[in-house]
């Protein structure tokens, strides 16, 4: 009962969604993407760039947006674009939502909840059986016995 519940209440909370991703991620992505205007994208090809910070210590990162990678690594462990990806791909001038990975979207999380749990009768509707059922079986394990001590 609660699964069913919590599926329904999962699935009406999922319409209501007006992005591609959920809340959750695209108020990440806003935050993230607050920090990306102190980095410069440097195209190296069609989906490869590097990305220098123009603080007083100047890292640099390399990314392909084909790949997926960045070496940070960030957007390896998460799915979700780190800010040398969002410089870059605000400079090709897309949306950042478009490179989080599929079990982000709002599509893929409403595939998860969309089956209905079937309802199961009450034990008064259960058709009684001729044959006695028995118990599972207990068998009483090797050596001594713990004892129940309080941890102090």
């Amino acid at each position: 009962m609660d699964m069913m519940v919590r599926n329904t209440n999962k699935r009406v909370v999922c319409e209501k969604w007006k992005d591609v991703v959920g809340p959750r991620i695209k108020k990440m992505l806003d935050k993230v993407g607050q920090r990306a205007t102190q980095y410069r994208a440097h195209i190296g090809g069609e989906f490869v760039f590097q990305v220098t910070s123009f603080g007083a210590n100047g890292n640099q990162h390399a990314m392909d947006l084909g790949l997926h990678t960045c070496t940070c690594k960030r957007w390896q462990l998460s799915d979700i674009p780190c800010v040398h990806v969002i410089c870059c791909i605000r400079f090709k001038k897309q949306e950042a939502v478009l490179y989080c990975h599929d079990y982000l979207m709002c599509t893929t999380y409403m595939q998860a909840y969309t089956p209905v749990i079937n309802l199961i009768d009450g034990e008064d509707d259960w058709e009684p059986v001729d044959y006695p059922i028995a118990p599972l079986s207990f068998n009483k394990l090797l050596g001594r016995p713990r004892k129940t001590r309080i941890p102090s």
